[in-house]
């Protein structure tokens, strides 16, 4: 199972929802297992060995990055200018780097033991997901964009309360030329998709059977995706890490001081969800 599925848990308690993440919280264990049996058709004692290797990896997590993941979220709540926010930015995305590469070792043992119909189907799920980043299958690319335009407005409202119309217009905004962004960004950004799976699920049957070096080359591939991406893989991986960072940034160094204070009690609830999290681990 790919690294970032195999976070399902940890990844869930970034949303925006409060409601969400406690939920998250209260049956994690129970809805990531499902989440990861129903995407690789796990047998029963399949799911109860991700059970098991989830709460060890969430000990580990916790020991090792919950204290510092606080510090940067807290840090990011204060970030005004924007070379600070994307400082910080990038300091989250490395936790969630780290992190992911623990799963990889965490779940090596269950990926290798995964039979071809179990890889198969988990092909086929990472295909149905991709639905969803297809112009094509939704509405057409005009209609795609203005969907998902409409859904980064709604996550920044979100975190941030009400956008002011110049916020609006930068969400509102194709990614810029001068980042490299072509008019047929959205099947670029589909084909980087698809391109990260197979090289996953290839490593998935080559591995077969042999959970060190699948742990071996699944870090490779969190930690050092550019080692097996095409160029025309690495260039919108890039380009997609640039602009969120810059879109992240910029919007955090636009907000007025009542925006400032919405986004402050929004982080807050997101450290004291991660720290319930944490005491729930602790007592499962």
């Amino acid at each position: 199972m790919k690294a970032r599925k195999l976070l399902i848990v940890f990844i869930a308690m970034t949303v925006s929802s409060c409601s969400m993440r406690r939920l998250a919280i209260d049956n994690y264990e129970w809805l990531a297992t499902r989440a990861v049996a129903n995407f690789a058709d796990l047998t029963s004692d399949q799911a109860e060995e991700f059970k098991k290797s989830l709460r060890t990896l969430s000990q580990q997590v916790r020991d090792k990055q919950l204290g510092s993941t606080i510090k940067l979220l807290d840090a990011l709540a204060e970030a005004k200018e924007p070379v600070a926010a994307a400082t910080v930015i990038a300091g989250l995305n490395d936790q969630f780097r780290v992190a992911n590469g623990e799963a990889c070792g965490a779940f090596a043992s269950l990926m290798a033991g995964l039979s071809p119909a179990q890889i198969d189907h988990f092909q086929r799920k990472l295909s149905e997901r991709n639905e969803k980043y297809d112009p094509r299958r939704n509405g057409g690319l005009a209609a795609y964009r203005v969907e998902r335009k409409n859904e980064a407005k709604s996550n920044a409202e979100d975190w941030f309360g009400t956008l002011n119309n110049d916020q609006i217009a930068f969400l509102d905004q194709p990614p810029a030329t001068d980042f490299g962004a072509s008019d047929s960004w959205e099947d670029e950004y589909l084909a980087y998709r698809v391109e990260s799976q197979r090289v996953f699920v290839d490593m998935l049957r080559a591995r077969r059977g042999h959970p060190v070096e699948l742990e071996r080359d699944c870090r490779t591939f969190v930690e050092r995706p550019d080692d097996l991406l095409s160029a025309r893989g690495r260039k919108t991986r890039d380009l997609q890490r640039e602009l969120r960072s810059k879109t992240g940034a910029a919007l955090l160094a636009s907000l007025d001081p009542s925006q400032r204070a919405h986004f402050r009690r929004e982080i807050d609830r997101l450290i004291r969800d991660l720290n319930a999290w944490s005491a729930h681990i602790g007592n499962p």
